[in-house]
């Protein structure tokens, strides 16, 4: 007899969180879908998630595998043990709404020339609200990773970056993402973005930070947005209006007297500049 393959495999990596990954737990659980197997890959040095695993052990698929640190190294370590059809990465502190993974199978089965389908955070305004194929000029409003959801033939040509994304021990704390999303255009294939694929995450907590936890974030995740912009050759032309932006935004909250909101600004365009520098020189 042939078995059918798991439809999702479903990449969740986990680092010093307990609190809210029952909250995502909950929301697979409810899923009108349910054909999902989820791969826990603990990246933490103790036991932290043992009680968490074992009061879920009856009511959901799990398994449980260790990795380097890193989100991206996570994420390909969860691949790799992964055996579904499409394979998505919900972060540790996200949920579900319950009709997602439904929707998205749908998408997918009625549209075998993309090889991956991208989503949202709900609530978020920065994000684009049209639907549509995702380009080299879109992706950084087309898709957020706890929202992708990738056919196994994408994985099996392309993987994240491990010098890239939060962990990863380099300067480059961002855009990882984006950076696979690129990598699988680069070899042909078709995105898309609908943003009624969205899901709730916690809100960006930057404003609550010091202004010098500010400043770096700003200055590491703005640098490997850069590096992207050199990696895949964007034309000056982009390269300049993608730097100058955040720059004139600068200036303007200089006029208002926020010279701090100034300060980041500015530290973006620098770290912009001198990360796509760094891969074109």
């Amino acid at each position: 007899m042939v078995m059918t393959p798991i439809l999702f495999s479903l990449v969740m990596s986990s680092l010093g969180r307990t609190e809210e990954i029952p909250r995502l737990f909950d929301s697979l659980i409810a899923q009108t879908c349910q054909d999902f197997e989820l791969i826990v890959v603990d990246q933490n040095d103790d036991d932290r998630l043992d009680s968490i695993l074992d009061d879920y052990a009856d009511r959901l698929p799990l398994c449980r595998i260790r990795s380097e640190k890193s989100l991206s190294r996570g994420k390909n370590a969860g691949s790799d043990a992964s055996s579904g059809r499409i394979i998505g990465f919900p972060d540790d502190d996200c949920t579900y709404p319950p009709a997602l993974l439904e929707r998205v199978a749908t998408f997918l089965e009625a549209h075998p020339e993309y090889a991956a389908l991208t989503g949202r955070p709900i609530d978020s305004t920065w994000y684009s609200t049209q639907a549509s194929e995702v380009t080299p000029t879109n992706v950084w409003d087309h898709g957020v990773e706890y929202t992708y959801f990738l056919r196994r033939s994408l994985t099996t040509q392309v993987r994240f970056d491990p010098t890239q994304g939060v962990g990863a021990g380099t300067a480059f704390w961002g855009a990882e993402g984006p950076d696979l999303l690129l990598a699988a255009m680069r070899e042909g294939m078709r995105l898309y973005y609908d943003p009624e694929v969205a899901a709730y995450h916690p809100g960006p907590i930057n404003t609550d930070l010091e202004f010098e936890k500010r400043r770096l974030r700003t200055y590491h995740y703005n640098l490997g947005k850069g590096r992207l912009l050199g990696r895949y050759r964007y034309p000056w032309w982009y390269v300049a209006y993608t730097c100058v932006r955040p720059g004139i935004g600068g200036f303007t909250q200089l006029l208002r007297g926020r010279r701090d909101e100034a300060r980041l600004r500015w530290q973006a365009a620098t770290a912009l500049a001198r990360g796509w520098k760094g891969c074109t020189s």
